[in-house]
This record gives C-alpha cells, sequence and structure tokens, in this order.
C-alpha cells in the first residue's frame, strides 16, 4: 500500500481513513508464530485479560485505557500487566531448566 502514508489534510493520512479489520484474535495468532512462549503465556489469561492484552498490543494506550477500551475497569488494566510479567517471567524460568531458548 503505497499511499497509506500520503497526507491528505490537517495531519491525517490515507491510513487513518482506512479501516482495521484485524481482530484481537488476528494480533493473538500473529504473535504465537513469532514468539512459542507466547501461547503458553496466553493460555493462562482468561478470555478479558486476553482483550486487554491485545488491545495494549494494538498501541490503544496505557493499561487502564486498554482495560477501558474492552469495557473493564481501568485497575484491571495493571493487573492484567502485572499477571503477563509474573506469566512471562515463569515461562522463561521453565524454558531455561528445560534448556531451550527463543
Amino acid at each position: 500500500m503505497g499511499l497509506a502514508g500520503v497526507s491528505i489534510a490537517d495531519g491525517l493520512t490515507v491510513e487513518d481513513l482506512l479501516p482495521d479489520r484485524r481482530t484481537p484474535e488476528d494480533l493473538t495468532l500473529h504473535y504465537q508464530f513469532g514468539d512459542v512462549r507466547v501461547p503458553a503465556v496466553l493460555r493462562n489469561l482468561t478470555p478479558d485479560e486476553v482483550d486487554v492484552a491485545a488491545r495494549w498490543a494494538q498501541g490503544a494506550g496505557t493499561w487502564a485505557e486498554s482495560a477501558l477500551g474492552v469495557g473493564l475497569p481501568a485497575s484491571r488494566g495493571d493487573r492484567v500487566r502485572r499477571k503477563l510479567h509474573r506469566l512471562g517471567a515463569r515461562q522463561v524460568e521453565r524454558a531455561a531448566a528445560a534448556g531451550v531458548s527463543r
């Protein structure tokens, strides 16, 4: 899409006007192929937590804003962030113990 970054008016680009048809599932699948550790971590999240994480990964702003964006209280965003950090660290430890690298 060669014209996507072309400015059309008042700081808007063609890309700003195009709909983003990706779903949270699309984004999750994209990351699953990039790093085999991701599915192991995501399996430990509730569907609501996956939605918050996917929204944050899309660049929705802060974790609180990501939670609000999926209809959850802002406090859930930081809770998801902490849980992902904890699960990620556990996954790294398990992979190291098993001798698996990225």
